[in-house]
């Protein structure tokens, strides 16, 4: 019996730690790669605060041109203002 998991998504393995060894332990693309396999999704305001990460845009351009799929998806919040939200395919 093959116990090894499987991928659920494009070049997002189900074992989380496969992809993020790309990484250096407490990198901010580290957090930020570990973040969208276990939550799907992430904000800058949600890395801002829970990773310290201000250029969230940057770490998503270094993970995109390590190979990973991330979609972009422009959202508007209850004042009109604009934000993005990636999220892994």
């Amino acid at each position: 019996m093959n116990t090894k998991p499987t991928e659920t998504a494009t070049n997002f393995p189900a074992n989380r730690f496969e992809s993020v060894n790309a990484y250096k332990p407490g990198s901010q693309n580290y957090h930020i790669l570990d973040h969208l396999i276990q939550k799907g999704r992430i904000t800058a305001l949600e890395a801002l605060s829970l990773y310290r990460v201000f250029r969230l845009a940057a770490r998503i351009c270094d993970i995109r041109d390590d190979g990973y799929t991330i979609d972009t998806r422009m959202k508007t919040d209850i004042t009109g203002k604009r934000y993005a939200e990636y999220r892994k395919r």
